[in-house]
Formats: structure tokens, C-alpha cells, sequence
């Protein structure tokens, strides 16, 4: 079996998970079953290589959000992360990225490039600093569904949900917080003997203050 996840070759030693199902934690053996079987595979390896490539797809556009939304790196350098971000995890430049706020009840929809570039200028236009990283104890898997009108051999998508802190500030003090629930739309197929793993899309769910997450929401599934 050859698997194809990436256009680049990064390998990651080791990616720590806490998967956390309708709020239960989940252990991997539980995990590594439920994606052989929903995947039909054969081999026990692919279904844990898959796990291993959904956690570093999941982390490595985590980390690139975070660089492409701070302050303290340069807006050429965002390009470059942004470019990157957009070819090597994306399903295309149109999948799409939803954007929630405390202010409004209006869930936006952008393109990927155009979310991603209007983060980047955040630090510029809006903010004199802007730091977003993800909440790294909660990662939720939810359910795989198989794709029957696939022009692939096999074609199934799921969803991974993470917590993703935002604070924006004009001076030393912040001055806007949030902390938004972040579900990170996969598609897997399978193509000519290789399996390819991309984001479909990235929506936004229930948007809370932060001290309501710390000394609430976080509490529930900790």
C-alpha cells in the first residue's frame, strides 16, 4: 500500500492526539479501528498512518495561522506561509474558511486565500497585536462518511474539531478576546494505488468569551 498525504516531505517522530468524541475521550486503538473499518483497509499500518497524517495536517495549519495572524512577522514572509498553506493542505484556493465574532451573530464564509490574507493584515489594519494559537489538549474526531458519487476509487470525509484562541490588542492591554470551536473539514481519496488527504474547508461553530472557555467550557471535556 503507498500513501501519498503530502505534495512535501516533512515527517513528524511523533504527534501527541487527545481525540475526544461526543465529549468521551477516545483511546488511539478505538481510533485506528473506526478509520480501518469506515476506510476499508486491509492493513492495521494504513488506517495509523492516516492518523498520523490528519494530526500533522492539523497542526501544521494550526501553526501556519498563527504566524500568517502575528504581529511579529513580516507581511513577505506571510505570503510565502500563505502560498504554502493554500497548495500543500487545501483541497483548492476555493475551499473555504468561516470567520464567527462576539460582536456579531453573522457567520462569514471566505475562500481560503482570501481569509488567509485578511488575517495576515490584521496586525496592520486593526491591531497592533494579534496572537491566535488552538487550544493543543482538545482535538475531537467526528464521524467518517463515505463518499458514493466519487469520481475516485474511494472518496470519504470527517471532520476534526479544535478550540482556537484569538486576542487582538492596540496597546499593551488586549482589548478583544475570543475563543471560537474550529471544525477542520478532511477529504481522503484514493488514486491510483495512493491514498491523498486535504482540507475541504474550515467552519466555525459556537464563539465564546475567554474567561467563559477557561472556567467553563474547557472544564467539561478536561
Amino acid at each position: 500500500m503507498r500513501i501519498k498525504f503530502f505534495l512535501h516531505n516533512i515527517y513528524i517522530a511523533t504527534i501527541l492526539l487527545i481525540f475526544y468524541h461526543h465529549a468521551i475521550s477516545s483511546n488511539f486503538n478505538d481510533i485506528v479501528d473506526r478509520f480501518q473499518e469506515k476506510l476499508e483497509l486491509s492493513e492495521r499500518t494504513t488506517a495509523e498512518e492516516i492518523i498520523d497524517a490528519v494530526g500533522k495536517i492539523t497542526v501544521e495549519v494550526q501553526n501556519n495561522l498563527s504566524k500568517i495572524a502575528s504581529h511579529r512577522i513580516d507581511f513577505s514572509i506571510k505570503q510565502k506561509i500563505i502560498e504554502q498553506t493554500v497548495n500543500y493542505y487545501f483541497e483548492s484556493k476555493y475551499s473555504t474558511v468561516q470567520v464567527t465574532s462576539l460582536n456579531s451573530s453573522i457567520i462569514r464564509t471566505y475562500e481560503v486565500y482570501i481569509y488567509l490574507k485578511h488575517l495576515a493584515r490584521l496586525s496592520q489594519d486593526r491591531y497592533q497585536y494579534v496572537e491566535l494559537y488552538f487550544d493543543e489538549d482538545f482535538l475531537r474526531l467526528g464521524t467518517i462518511e463515505k463518499n458514493y458519487s466519487s469520481r475516485y476509487e474511494r472518496e470519504f470525509e470527517f471532520d476534526v474539531s479544535a478550540y482556537q484562541i484569538f486576542k487582538g490588542g492596540g496597546g499593551d492591554d488586549f482589548y478583544y478576546t475570543d475563543v471560537t470551536l474550529k471544525v477542520f473539514n478532511f477529504i481522503i481519496f484514493k488514486k491510483n494505488e495512493y491514498w491523498y488527504l486535504r482540507l475541504k474547508s474550515i467552519s466555525a461553530k459556537d464563539t465564546y468569551r475567554l474567561d467563559e472557555y477557561i472556567e467553563d467550557i474547557r472544564n467539561r471535556w478536561k
